[in-house]
């Protein structure tokens, strides 16, 4: 662990970056944790025995005038990478630097758990040190990870000793990783924050006890859980990422799956009111234009419309994913796995519909996915669920993907997109025409 003070470097800001660390005076850090060549600067002065070479910004949290927190992913010169995350603080700086000072943490990759940069009231923690999930840290000891995942899988000895390979983690949110047993079983095993693993728990259960896999659909059971060590672990799903097989019959497939998800009778889960789903538009907007001034009317008169829209169409309380997109889904040749149930609700059905057919269409405006495939997926895909028995309403999808797009207007700023300023204005642009076609 290192505490240093120094004075601010010059930084090499993207416009919009540098307009926002102005606004944001309470943020010291920010500069340099919106910079990706300042803060390897600033990572190389403390380490220089690591001697990093590049880093990468992974994604992004921010709380205007409380804190922001920035994951990077770090390459030393002889090839080694480091996950790690850096957090800048506010008003409460103060306490939070201290706790990180006492707490050094476990030696990550880099030799060193945490840094703390007193001058710009950042803490920098390198993986497995992280300040909500700090089952994290028991991963790299031996004796630590056989006892969670005894806890965790009492009943299952052969994925009790298996071997945790890591696949997603979202600083203090979340870590995914695969547990492979000693005969070659696989499991997913899940890490939360205490806040999220209630939430998770409920709706993993819901999920696996209450719905079944029908048709082509399969949904993950439960193995085993462990509500002190904040772990779930679930059955393991073969088959290959929708991503990677954008096609119009694996549209069709997802879209009979999400039919069939949709048609099941569960209500053990929450129901988010009309009222949420409003105020939440008006949450986000408000964030956004915090970022970006000069598009606050656009936001603020796009949540109106959106609110409105919403208002009128009569409540539902059908089983919905809540947040469904070509990432959550794994195509087989006999069926589909539906996966992360996390935030999974009763609500409209045509939610999840909206929200797949918006991801498409962000893709297509980052360029990642060709428009007219965008367009012909999302068509199979509303295909595919009618033909399974699924309602649709075409007037209630567009809402609904118009919705989604407006969701999405953080993501190029969260991802640390080159251009990020630009794509939200095209994104903000674009959700609204999708509404309008609805009109």
């Amino acid at each position: 662990m290192s505490a240093q003070t120094r004075s601010s470097e010059p930084v090499r800001l993207a416009r919009a970056d540098a307009d926002l660390v102005r606004r944001d005076e309470l943020l010291p850090g920010l500069a340099t944790l919106l910079d990706p060549a300042a803060f390897l600067e600033a990572l190389s002065r403390d380490l220089p025995d690591a001697n990093p070479v590049a880093a990468e910004p992974l994604y992004l949290r921010y709380k205007p005038g409380t804190n922001c927190l920035v994951e990077y992913r770090v390459r030393a010169a002889g090839g080694r990478e480091a996950l790690l995350y850096a957090k800048t603080y506010g008003l409460d700086a103060a306490s939070k630097l201290k706790k990180a000072l006492r707490k050094p943490g476990v030696p990550g990759a880099f030799g060193v758990g945490r840094l703390v940069w007193e001058d710009r009231k950042t803490v920098v923690s390198f993986f497995p040190n992280d300040d909500r999930l700090e089952q994290l840290r028991g991963l790299t000891d031996e004796g630590k990870t056989r006892r969670l995942l005894g806890h965790v899988l009492p009943e299952c000895p052969e994925l009790r000793e298996g071997r945790l390979a890591a696949l997603r983690y979202k600083p203090e949110r979340r870590y995914v990783a695969r547990l492979t047993g000693t005969g070659g079983q696989g499991a997913a095993l899940k890490l939360y924050t205490p806040g999220g693993y209630a939430q998770a728990e409920r709706n993993a259960l819901a999920f696996s006890e209450t719905f079944k896999s029908t048709g082509p659909l399969r949904v993950a059971r439960v193995l085993g859980r462990a509500e002190r060590e904040g772990a779930i672990a679930f059955e393991w799903a073969d088959g290959e990422p929708f991503e990677k097989t954008p096609t119009a019959g694996a549209a069709e497939k997802v879209g009979a799956a999400l039919a069939e998800l949709h048609a099941q009778g569960t209500r053990d889960l929450k129901y988010t009111t009309r009222q949420e789903e409003i105020s939440s538009l008006n949450a986000l907007a408000g964030a956004v234009s915090y970022t970006l001034p000069e598009l606050l009317d656009g936001f603020y008169t796009l949540a109106a419309r959106l609110s409105a829209q919403l208002l009128r169409e009569r409540p539902l309380a059908v089983p919905i994913h809540g947040d469904f997109y070509d990432e959550q889904v794994l195509i087989s040749a006999s069926h589909v796995t539906i996966l992360d149930l996390d935030r999974a609700t009763l609500g409209d059905p045509a939610t999840d519909l909206g929200n797949f057919a918006a991801r498409l269409e962000y893709d297509a405006l980052e360029g990642d996915l060709p428009g007219d495939l965008a367009a012909n997926l999302e068509a199979s895909l509303i295909a595919g669920y009618g033909g399974a028995g699924g309602d649709v309403l075409p007037e209630k999808v567009r809402l609904y993907k118009a919705v989604g797009l407006f969701r999405l207007a953080p993501e190029p700023f969260r991802s640390r997109r080159d251009g990020w300023a630009e794509k939200t204005g095209r994104i903000l642009s674009r959700a609204a025409e999708v509404l309008e076609e609805g009109a």
